[in-house]
């Protein structure tokens, strides 16, 4: 198939796969009436041994002319139609006529569908030159590096925080960075290499990939986080990843090739960490704040919850209304005493605070504290809670 976007539709266009021929033409005619509207034009790295194309992708910044919006782009190219849509614009323009094959059986008017996406800055460009060139290539390094913490997006590489990743899968990510020869570099592979030009075959370039050290056969693909349904959606939709997944690993396997682990998770994020001094600040930062909130939500739940209800359980009231008033004040209290560091309930707090060096709770130590301590505080609770009815009622009168 061709480009689809103008494929339905009431009046659809006719863009089918094009040869080498149109595909080079096309490509350049664009790239020499961008380069009227742009300071910075230029196409991703084709992928190994192609013979025919679906589209055209072009990549630009920095408008010479900063009023100048992908609305001109259309115009400038001669589009026949054109889909604005945030920061890309995809046309349909003409099929050159002296590379039309006379012996075609299909008389219809032939189109080429031109993807063009406007990016922030020249370095932005550069990294979006990086993820999609080669073709599929992005997707295979983004399946290696998966597993071993590292994410790749149109954004930079970024590596995710272990304890988050599962409940909070964007918030996890924390940009290494977004510098493409940086990146390489990072994953041990040649930047001489990448930006020489196309592979010659699919091998080539599995190869290549395959020379970063966190690539291994070591396990499955259903054991690991490879066979993520990201993944499993390439393998239908590209030939090219599915041929990765389906062929070059299990040939590695039969050959006892890449069987044993190169490297480690805990290995690749320290030496990120130690690294990116950035990477580390909010790296750190993020995995403390979350897992602060997660022990928040535990001492509140597992531990004060429990306790409260217990007291309050044990008073002897015969109001359930005050039953349930005890436990409410209780708790707020402890609650105030222990993540806030309220000093008013007039209870001694532990010497050594309730967190440790590392920012994190001591849970044994606030367990203890909850458990001895309840029950002054209860009483300390239910004082002010008499005190502000108190005040109320005297409002009132007053009013």
């Amino acid at each position: 198939m061709g480009g689809s976007a103008f494929t339905t539709g009431p009046d659809p266009l006719f863009t089918p796969r094009m040869p080498p021929s149109v595909y080079n033409s096309i490509r350049s005619r664009c790239a020499d009436a961008l380069n009227r509207l742009f300071h910075t034009v230029a196409s991703p790295i084709d992928g190994p041994g192609k013979t025919d194309y679906g589209d055209v992708d072009m990549m630009v910044a920095r408008p010479v002319d900063v009023t100048t919006g992908l609305d001109a782009v259309g115009p400038a190219l001669g589009a026949e139609r054109a889909i604005v849509g945030g920061c890309c614009v995809t046309v349909a323009v003409p099929w050159p006529e002296n590379l039309v094959e006379d012996d075609s059986d299909d008389s219809r008017p032939r189109f080429v569908q031109v993807d063009i996406r406007l990016c922030a800055d020249d370095d932005r460009l550069r990294w979006m030159l990086f993820n999609h060139a080669h073709g599929d290539l992005g997707s295979i390094l983004g399946t290696i590096l998966h597993g071993y913490g590292l994410t790749l997006t149109d954004e930079g590489l970024f590596i995710r925080v272990p304890d988050m990743e599962r409940s909070h899968r964007k918030t996890a990510r924390v940009l290494v960075t977004s510098d493409a020869d940086v990146a390489l570099d990072l994953v041990s592979l040649s930047a001489a290499r990448f930006w020489e030009g196309p592979f010659a075959t699919d091998d080539e370039m599995y190869e290549f990939a395959a020379s970063c050290p966190m690539f291994s056969v070591w396990k499955a693909d259903d054991d690991d986080e490879n066979g993520r349904a990201s993944d499993r959606r390439r393998v239908r939709c590209r030939p090219c990843f599915r041929r990765w997944k389906e062929d070059f690993i299990s040939r590695c396997r039969r050959e006892g090739r890449f069987l044993e682990q190169r490297t480690t998770r805990k290995r690749v994020t320290d030496e990120i960490l130690t690294r990116f001094d950035d990477t580390r600040t909010e790296f750190q930062a993020r995995r403390l704040a979350f897992l602060r909130d997660q022990q928040e939500r535990h001492i509140r739940t597992d531990i004060i919850a429990p306790i409260a209800s217990a007291l309050a359980d044990k008073q002897a009231v015969s109001d359930a209304q005050m039953t349930v008033t005890y436990r409410s004040c209780l708790a707020k209290g402890l609650g105030r005493i222990v993540l806030a560091g309220d000093e008013s309930y007039g209870v001694v707090r532990p010497e050594d605070g309730f967190v440790d060096d590392d920012g994190l709770y001591a849970l044994e130590r606030v367990a203890a504290f909850v458990r001895d301590e309840a029950e002054a505080v209860g009483r300390a609770a239910m004082d002010r809670h008499y005190q502000r009815l108190s005040e109320m009622r005297a409002s009132k009168e007053q009013g």
